[in-house]
């Protein structure tokens, strides 16, 4: 969907199980998108999904305007639940990463 308005360049590690099984992966990486996008007005977006310790680790790393003080949205509370509290969200120069643990 969002395509055709940033690049976005996908890395998925081939020991994740199938995204059809994980349907809270898809879930998270567009929300990210949006939010990428939409607040951040990023034109370049990575996404790296893999295996780690605590189960699956979604890194989405963009070169967007960065965090505003705004308040967070629906979008970040359903991140929040579906990685039990989970992940961090942090400016970096240039952008935003988010840091999504899923068991």
């Amino acid at each position: 969907l969002w395509s055709p308005m940033c690049e976005i360049i996908v890395s998925i590690e081939d020991q994740v199980a199938s995204l059809d099984a994980r349907p809270d992966i898809p879930l998270i990486v567009e929300e990210a998108l949006a939010n990428a996008y939409r607040h951040g007005h990023a034109e370049h977006i990575d996404v790296k999904v893999a295996r780690s310790e605590r189960g699956v680790t979604v890194i989405v790393t963009d070169d967007g305007c960065g965090l505003t003080d705004g308040e967070p949205g629906l979008g970040m509370a359903l991140i929040a639940r579906l990685t039990q509290g989970n992940f961090s969200l942090d400016n970096r120069d240039g952008g935003t990463q988010l840091i999504a643990h899923l068991p």
